[in-house]
């Protein structure tokens, strides 16, 4: 028996502690869910889409995206939103793709830039009504990441961050370059 995006959500983490729906102008429903941190194994805040598989379907490929954040920061809900409603064109992205938006990605940050990574170490890959899910993570960056990242590239940016370790899920965090 099939599962669905949101019945597999919770066999992997549990009943959600809220929920919040959006409309697309297209009349496409998207929905974020958000965990407590307490409520994972993965010690953040994760808020996780439904409704970007049905938006961003290219040739029986789709997605959904997460962002995990510590401390938690529910004004980043709206920028999810935005993200799972418009990707970054058709169909998914691609990993190492970016998505710079027109408002701060939550409250007390000056950050509008997600960039897309392989979310399978946290939430494998599902295959949902004979389509190919991925689960796209969201990772926050700031104006100066991103050009770094588009002078030299997507490897190389994460080569920079694994060595200074920078930790991307903190809500709070400094810029690096």
């Amino acid at each position: 028996m099939e599962v669905t995006i949101e019945e597999y959500y919770k066999k992997l983490y549990g009943e959600p502690a809220s929920r919040k729906k959006f409309l697309s102008r297209d009349g496409n429903r998207i929905q974020i869910l958000k965990w407590n941190e307490g409520q994972t194994d993965l010690g953040i805040t994760l808020y996780a889409t439904i409704g970007s598989s049905i938006i961003l379907e290219y040739q029986n490929n789709t997605c959904e995206f997460f962002l995990g954040l510590t401390p938690e920061n529910d004004s980043c809900i709206d920028a999810v939103a935005e993200v799972a409603i418009e990707g970054n064109g058709i169909g998914p992205p691609n990993f190492g793709d970016s998505i710079t938006i027109s408002f701060a990605l939550w409250e007390s940050t000056d950050m509008k830039t997600f960039l897309f990574t392989d979310g399978e170490d946290n939430i494998p890959s599902i295959s949902v009504m004979n389509k190919n899910v991925r689960f796209i993570q969201l990772v926050p960056i700031f104006s100066s990441e991103l050009e770094f990242k588009t002078k030299y590239g997507h490897k190389l940016f994460w080569d920079q961050f694994d060595l200074l370790q920078v930790p991307y899920w903190e809500s709070d965090r400094e810029k690096v370059f």
